[in-house]
């Protein structure tokens, strides 16, 4: 089974209604044995925030996927 982690440093951000995060919301990806999964489908979604058209996203080389903005 994979697991999602949510970076830390885009965690706990805090934005005015109908503005953007200062960052992007990233998360990584990977597999029992703790290792980046690249290529998976990541829908970023929750709360009342909305992304963009672009969700889901795809999985970097390093198991990164980060949120349309």
């Amino acid at each position: 089974a994979s697991a999602i982690s949510l970076v830390p440093a885009t965690n706990n951000q805090i934005a005015t209604v109908g503005t953007s995060f200062g960052t992007n919301l990233q998360v990584l990806v990977t597999d029992q044995g703790g290792l980046p999964l690249p290529g998976v489908a990541v829908r970023f979604s929750g709360g009342q925030g909305s992304f963009a058209n672009s969700n889901p996203v795809v999985t970097n080389a390093n198991g990164f996927a980060t949120a349309p903005t």
